[in-house]
Formats: structure tokens, C-alpha cells, sequence
């Protein structure tokens, strides 16, 4: 399966339990979880437990349970990007006497969230009057991510202002711009 980084919920097919024969009317417990992102039930009908998170755990009559699996969602992390297993396991609970079997074997699957390239920010460089061949410092030069804790910021290197300032060299922005990161600083010329 295969969704988009910041895509809202997808539905989870494939997901289903099957009662041992002769073993109606057992409850089925079951426990799905993945490591990026967050699992919810759309319809949560006869059934008890957890039934939105990174771990459900839910128990009731095989028919709610196989509903409720239909209606499983997944939703990735935000910013979150790669590849995420969703976990499934199951056990069953004997309906006179308590009893509970050992928990299947976990199945996984597999679901790939590919990242969407953010439109980044940039600020605008404050207006200056200068003479022809004079040198002069620009500010609020910069490019912000677009979203997500971790932040690119372009600026203009202080220790080549400096040095253009003592020299009496004009600056020129196409060189003395310093590139942090992958972004590239749009619409920046010498002239």
C-alpha cells in the first residue's frame, strides 16, 4: 500500500479474522499497531478496547471484529516519510470457561509514505540607497521550510560583507549569498 506524506486517513484492506472450527461465539482479541503514523476504526460496533492510535487492541464476536477490520484507517506521522509495517495479531478467548489461546503469528504489512516537496518561504530584503560602486549589506535575506522542527535559513555570510567592506569591492549577491542545506535561494542576481 502505498500514501503521501501529509494525505489524510487511508483504508486498510486485506485484514480479517477467522473463528477455529467448532469455535463459534469465542471472543476474538486482536492487536494491530505500525510505528509511524496512527491506526483508527471507523466503526468500533459490539466490540471493547483501544480504537484509535498506534496500538488498537479489541475484543468482541468474530462478525464486529471483521466488520471493524474493514474499516481500519491509517494515517502517517506528520513530515513522516519511508516505510511504515502494520502488525497483526490475534488470539481467542473460549466463551465458557475463559480460556485463551496463544496470539497467532504476526502478519505485517507494508506501507510506503512518499514525501511531497514543501514550497519554501522567503523573506524580503529591506530596501537600500546606495551610489554607484559603493558596497552595501542587505538584510532579511532568508528561506524558511515550509513546515516541520527543522529549519533552513539562507543568509548572507557576515565574513564576506565584512571583507567586501574593507576592500571597497561591491558585493555580489549571485556569490556572497552562503547555501545551508538543499534549498536554493529563487529570484537572487547580480546586476
Amino acid at each position: 500500500m502505498t500514501t503521501t506524506e501529509g494525505h489524510g486517513p487511508i483504508t486498510l484492506s486485506g485484514l480479517s479474522v477467522t473463528e477455529a472450527s467448532g469455535d463459534s461465539g469465542d471472543t476474538i482479541n486482536v492487536t494491530l499497531s505500525v510505528g509511524n503514523g496512527t491506526l483508527a476504526l471507523g466503526t468500533a460496533a459490539g466490540l471493547t478496547g483501544t480504537f484509535s492510535g498506534s496500538t488498537l487492541t479489541f475484543s468482541g464476536l468474530a462478525s464486529a471484529v471483521n466488520t471493524a477490520l474493514g474499516s481500519v484507517s491509517y494515517t502517517p506521522t506528520s513530515e513522516f516519510e519511508g516505510t511504515d509495517t502494520v502488525h497483526f495479531k490475534a488470539s481467542a478467548t473460549e466463551e465458557v470457561g475463559g480460556s485463551t489461546s496463544a496470539l497467532s503469528t504476526d502478519h505485517t504489512a507494508t506501507i510506503t509514505v512518499t514525501g511531497i516537496a514543501d514550497t519554501p518561504t522567503t523573506g524580503t530584503p529591506a530596501a537600500v540607497t546606495t551610489s554607484e560602486g559603493q558596497a552595501v549589506t542587505l538584510t532579511g535575506l532568508s528561506v524558511t521550510e515550509a513546515s516541520g522542527g527543522f529549519r533552513r535559513h539562507h543568509q548572507c555570510d557576515a565574513e564576506r560583507r565584512q571583507r567586501h567592506a574593507v576592500s571597497g569591492q561591491p558585493q555580489r549577491p549571485d556569490r556572497d549569498v552562503q547555501r545551508v542545506g538543499a534549498d536554493v535561494l529563487p529570484g537572487l542576481r547580480a546586476r
